[in-house]
C-alpha cells in the first residue's frame, strides 16, 4: 500500500498495525451505533469521518467534544502521518501512470487530514460547508465584476494582492465569469470575494 520510496521516519500506520489488532471491518452493533445508528446495509456508503469514528474508537482515541488544540505529542503525529501521505501523493501524481496508485494516495491523504481535524474537535463537514462558500466566490456573476477585477490586478489595487500587479484575464462558462492569470491560467479572487467564516466553529472551543 505504501511506496517504497519513503524511507525516513517511522511509518505509523505499519507500526499501529503491528502492535493492535485490527479484525477485518464489520459494522457491529457498537459500531452502527457510531455511525448515527443509521441502518448499515452491505456496500452503502458512508460519510469518511464515520469510518474513522470507528477507525479511533478500535485504537481508543477520544475525540473531542468541542473544538480545541492538540497536544504535542498529537501534533508531532499528525503532522507526520499528513507529510508521509502528501510525498505519497505528490510522487503518484508526478509519475501519473498508475490510476490505482492515485486512488489509494488520494484516499490516505483524506483520511489522515480529515483524522486531524476531528483529533482537533472540528466536523470537516463545517470546514468544507464555510471553505466552499468562500471558494466560489472566487467567480463573478457579471462582466462588470469580471473585468473590474482584471483592472484591479493590473494597478495592484485587488484587495487580496495590494500593490503587487498581475496580468489577468476574463473567461465566461454559461453565464459566470471566472478571472484567470495569464502566466498560468489560475483562477484568481474576484474583488467580491469573501474569505471562509469559521466562528461559528472557533466559537464552539470558547
Amino acid at each position: 500500500m505504501y511506496s517504497q520510496l519513503n524511507k525516513k521516519g517511522l511509518n505509523v500506520w505499519k507500526k499501529i498495525r503491528e502492535v493492535v489488532y485490527l479484525p477485518p471491518f464489520f459494522f457491529s452493533k457498537k459500531n452502527t451505533d457510531i455511525l448515527n445508528k443509521q441502518t448499515i446495509k452491505m456496500g452503502k456508503i458512508q460519510p469518511l469521518h464515520s469510518y474513522i469514528t470507528v477507525w479511533l474508537e478500535r485504537l481508543n482515541i477520544k475525540k473531542p467534544v468541542t473544538p480545541q488544540l492538540m497536544t504535542d505529542e498529537q501534533k508531532k503525529l499528525n503532522m507526520m502521518l499528513i507529510d508521509e501521505e502528501m510525498q505519497e501523493l505528490l510522487l503518484a501524481l508526478s509519475k501519473n501512470d498508475d490510476l490505482t496508485e492515485l486512488c489509494d494516495a488520494y484516499f490516505d491523504v483524506l483520511w489522515v487530514v480529515t483524522q486531524a481535524a476531528m483529533i482537533n474537535g472540528i466536523n470537516v463537514n463545517d470546514i468544507v460547508r464555510a471553505g466552499s462558500m468562500s471558494n466560489l466566490s472566487k467567480f463573478c456573476s457579471t462582466s462588470d465584476e469580471a473585468y473590474a477585477t482584471v483592472d484591479a490586478y493590473l494597478k495592484g489595487t485587488h484587495p487580496d494582492k495590494m500593490g503587487i500587479c498581475i496580468e489577468t484575464h476574463v473567461e465566461e462558462n454559461d453565464g459566470v465569469f471566472s478571472v484567470k492569470r495569464t502566466k498560468d491560467n489560475k483562477t484568481m479572487k474576484s474583488i467580491n470575494f469573501k474569505q471562509p467564516d469559521f466562528t461559528f466553529i472557533t466559537d464552539r472551543a470558547k
